[in-house]
């Protein structure tokens, strides 16, 4: 695998996800007044893979792992739920209305393929269009093999605007070599111990990151900081999973600014606005919500 950038560490509600994205990060909201999932147009003709296996993990895989590099896309020890979320853009448990049991309990890995030329034209894309081109195809992939039907609707929901404190942010920006045509390509490591090193990141991908955090309170979190660049930064924090004093109740209340017993011990939200000059502001927004109507298990390969 040709890994250029991108070592992606987040944890969402009830599992740890290991996200290694390699040459394709920089993803944005696609929604322009509703903050929720990628959807396709009314008509629209999805891309698919050239080929694609689905099989059961094996029962000794642990932690969920998505691979992209050109021409080639692999999932390990993914739940339908879990492929569902990456396909659609899906930020936090509540929006998505969850369908059978096993969707969220059975795990599937997926080796799947694109052509050369499909490849090519994939390369000459932007970071964000290219990353929802393979989510495209992973959705095309999901309606013939899993029989996935879904729908939407929306609802005003909790969540958090990720904003710039007064003074400004307190991250550097990534330095573009004048002569490079290469869009820099976001890398972020140790998410899920609270030990982040990022390069390149854009206030949009560490939304997402954000977003269906258990330290916030599982909401979504939407980029509302008005910064258009990407930025270099260290952040650490004590996650909740390892605190041994404080609680997340603040969050939950309809604020993210709490302060720490212990400097040892302290809030995701709390570093963010010491450590990155951001905040985390509690508001309702609309989201759409997206709703498993009908799904299979996987056909033979």
């Amino acid at each position: 695998m040709n890994r250029i950038a991108a070592n992606l560490r987040r944890t969402v509600p009830g599992a740890v996800q290991s996200v290694l994205i390699a040459t394709l990060i920089g993803f944005a909201l696609s929604a322009a007044s509703l903050h929720g999932q990628l959807l396709p147009s009314p008509g629209q003709s999805l891309p698919s893979f050239e080929v694609a296996s689905v099989r059961h993990s094996p029962l000794e895989s642990q932690g969920t792992s998505f691979q992209i590099a050109p021409a080639r896309f692999r999932v390990l020890d993914a739940t339908v739920d879990g492929l569902i979320r990456f396909a659609y853009d899906v930020r936090s448990d509540d929006q998505l209305k969850k369908g059978p049991r096993w969707t969220s309990t059975e795990r599937f890995d997926i080796d799947a393929k694109i052509d050369d030329s499909q490849a090519d034209a994939t390369k000459k894309l932007s970071p964000s269009q290219q990353i929802d081109q393979y989510r495209w195809m992973l959705q095309s992939l999901l309606l013939s093999r899993f029989a996935l039907k879904v729908s939407t609707q929306v609802e005003v929901l909790p969540v958090f605007a990720l904003e710039v404190v007064r003074g400004g942010p307190k991250m550097t920006p990534t330095v573009i070599p004048p002569d490079s045509q290469a869009h820099p390509f976001p890398s972020l490591g140790g998410w899920s111990r609270g030990d982040v090193e990022a390069h390149a990141m854009t206030m949009a991908l560490l939304s997402e990151e954000l977003s269906g955090n258990p330290d916030i309170g599982g909401r979504a979190v939407i980029d509302e900081t008005g910064l258009s660049g990407s930025y270099d930064f260290q952040l650490h924090w004590t996650p909740l999973t390892r605190r041994s004093t404080g609680s997340n109740d603040a969050a939950l209340q309809g604020t993210a600014q709490t302060s720490p017993a212990d400097n040892a011990d302290e809030p995701l939200s709390t570093a963010l606005e010491e450590q990155l000059g951001l905040r985390l502001s509690a508001k309702k927004a609309p989201v759409r919500v997206l709703r498993i109507d009908h799904v299979e298990r996987p056909s033979p390969n």
